[in-house]
């Protein structure tokens, strides 16, 4: 952190003598246009102002304001990004990466508010802390089948991200993975995941339904919102969650299908009360195809299997 949060700098020059530059060095250093290194350096070189390992295998950092640039290809070279090497890069639209990325670094592209495109490799096996959170403009992402992991908080924030598949190979949802993704509407879980930790989906507000599968074996009570409606096979962890935390849900199976013809009259008014003595009322009303029901009180509830007709 030598530099961090030196938010009027725009230039540095690395000399000769540098050895080793650690994390977040330049963290913070939103006005950072270009990175030099000196050519007699045996540790750390420069390419277009953005700062790499000596054979360019490692890419340390891209210059948060680095001009005229909004779409930047990964060097096919580059095996690994360091921690938050593309930190608050808020000019950056679109990122490629090369094939033989292993991970997507803790805080790698953090706060880049204006990326809509990034391609994960078949190759990436991991997502950091953090990888991705803040990124508020990116719509949607493929994850790989072959990534095994994908830590917390590592698309908090991403208020534009609409769907998401977790593949099979993940096995836990980590804490507040996808916390603040407002605009979340369709995730999909892969059989394979068995934890969902605490917040993962915190103000998913958009996020209606959630299919949890059966190898789910832990769900943190504050885990998915109250208002999401959980679909779950029966006698499955997710159904006793459901259950226990008073959750609307749907079981997997046929569903049970009754059929009656009944004709509304444009106004009606009906005893609900359980011992018929018209204590409970309901009137329900006919018009321009909307059916409306009125009333208050508790109403009995209807089994499928009863005698009743329907409307009692």
């Amino acid at each position: 952190s030598a530099f961090d949060n030196c938010s009027s700098l725009t230039n540095i020059i690395i000399p000769p003598g540098v050895t080793e530059i650690y994390n977040d060095a330049f963290r913070g250093c939103k006005n950072l246009e270009k990175i030099e290194v000196n050519d007699k350096n045996k540790y750390y070189s420069s390419q277009d102002g953005i700062l790499f390992n000596k054979d360019k295998t490692i890419i340390i950092r891209y210059p948060s304001a680095k001009k005229n640039v909004e779409e930047y290809i990964i060097p096919n070279e580059v095996e690994t990004i360091e921690n938050g090497a593309f930190y608050q890069c808020e000019n950056l639209k679109k990122i490629t990466l090369p094939e033989g990325i292993k991970f997507i670094p803790s805080r790698g592209f953090f706060g880049c508010t204006n990326l809509t495109d990034i391609n994960i490799p078949d190759s990436v096996k991991s997502i950091e802390n953090s990888a991705f959170s803040e990124c508020s403009s990116l719509k949607s992402i493929t994850l790989p089948e072959g990534i095994t992991s994908i830590s917390e908080y590592a698309f908090k924030g991403c208020n534009n991200l609409r769907d998401i598949t977790i593949p099979k190979q993940v096995t836990k949802i980590e804490k507040e993975t996808f916390s603040k993704c407002t605009n979340l509407t369709n995730i999909t879980i892969s059989e394979g995941v068995t934890n969902i930790k605490e917040m993962a989906f915190w103000k998913c507000d958009n996020l209606k339904s959630i299919t949890l599968p059966e190898t789910i074996t832990s769900i943190a009570s504050s885990a998915i919102p109250k208002n999401v409606i959980i679909f779950a096979k029966a006698d499955s962890e997710a159904h006793r969650y459901a259950e226990e935390s008073e959750q609307g849900y749907l079981l997997e199976g046929e569903p049970k299908i009754y059929e009656t013809n009944y004709e509304i009259k444009e106004e009606e008014t009906w005893d609900i009360s359980e011992n018929r003595d018209e204590s409970i009322k309901a009137t329900w009303t006919l018009a321009d195809k909307t059916l409306t029901i009125r009333g208050s009180g508790n109403m009995k509830n209807w089994e499928y299997n009863s005698n009743e007709d329907w409307h009692n």
